[in-house]
This record gives C-alpha cells, structure tokens and sequence, in this order.
C-alpha cells in the first residue's frame, strides 16, 4: 500500500538488505514485505516514478539492490 500516491517503490537502504519493494504488491504476512518495520528503523528511501520501466532503469544503474522475494518476485536475484 503506497505511503504516499507519489511514489510506488521504496528502497530497504539498510546495508545488509538492499532490497527495493513494490508498494501497489505489498505482501503484509508476518515474514513478507515488512514496510513498516523498514520505515520505523528509517532504513527506506522513495524511488522516484511509478512504472516497471522506471525500476528497470534504476535496477541497470544500481546492481547492488535486489527486488523482493514477495512483492518484486520477478526482480529477485540474490
């Protein structure tokens, strides 16, 4: 569920997670997305834009990010 309709991605900055999230398929199980937790510990940055291909694009450029396992299936690498 996006925080804000400006914004569809967050990014988990926290070193040991570099993982970017899909806000519009939030998964809220108890081991899933855990938006919440990442805002509350202030490890999140908003991606700018609200398409695929705006993530791909910052994807090619930021290699060390991983989509999640849960809302970016898809994009999940590692």
């Amino acid at each position: 569920m996006r925080r804000d309709p400006r914004y569809r991605f967050l990014l988990n900055t926290n070193p040991n997670h570099y993982e970017i999230h899909d806000l519009d398929n939030e998964k809220i199980g108890a081991n899933e997305c855990q938006i919440n937790e990442i805002i509350r510990g202030g490890n999140y940055k908003y991606l700018i834009g609200t398409t695929l291909n705006d993530l791909l694009s910052w994807l090619r450029n930021h290699p060390e990010y991983d989509g999640c396992e849960y809302c970016l299936p898809s994009y999940h690498r590692k």
